[in-house]
């Protein structure tokens, strides 16, 4: 969502362009994020850091995080797709804090006007045998992921739940609670 990472990005450049509040209790250097980064030996530190060209980082994310891999499809395709033509309808509108619930209004307002069930197809794909991804393991005990219930604990026979008979109301349990702070 580009609207969200401009978002964080913007968030990201002013906490590390401020300075944060001093602790005597730190003994890293204390200051500006971004001015300590810039010039370490002015806060009596050393720069350790190892720098990496763009192009191999571009490479990793061919070799271990690919666009296309499944992990990255947030949506079933016919929606993802459906979506998209709605979006492109409406002229694609920026996204902002400001525009995002009226374009999103106009979004949804649009697609249940479709005829077509959106969710068609979910039931048979559950149903479908999945592929593992490659390089990945089955289950250790095996089981239905999805909808099965799978007792993954340490003891032989998962315990059966006891009906202790009473009859009290949430009202009547006693909360405990605790304070817990940094110097425990």
């Amino acid at each position: 969502i580009p609207w969200l990472q401009r978002e964080i990005d913007a968030w990201v450049r002013r906490f590390n362009s401020t300075p944060r509040r001093r602790d005597k209790n730190k003994i890293l250097p204390q200051g500006i994020p971004d001015l300590i980064a810039a010039k370490p030996h002015l806060y009596g530190t050393e720069d350790y850091k190892v720098i990496v060209s763009p192009e191999l980082f571009d490479e990793m994310e061919q070799q271990w995080a690919p666009p296309d891999d499944p992990v990255f499809a947030l949506t079933p395709p016919v929606f993802t797709q459906k979506v998209e033509a709605v979006y492109e309808a409406l002229g694609r509108p920026e996204v902002t804090h400001r525009t995002f619930w009226t374009v999103y209004c106009a979004i949804l307002d649009r697609i249940v006007l479709v005829d077509e069930d959106l969710t068609g197809g979910w039931d048979d794909a559950r149903e479908a045998p999945m592929e593992l991804i490659p390089g990945q393991e089955d289950l250790r005990q095996g089981g239905d992921p999805i909808a099965g219930y799978v007792y993954y604990g340490g003891l032989p026979v998962p315990p059966p739940l006891e009906d202790t008979g009473s009859n009290q109301s949430d009202d009547d349990v006693p909360l405990h609670f605790a304070d817990l702070t940094d110097a425990e």
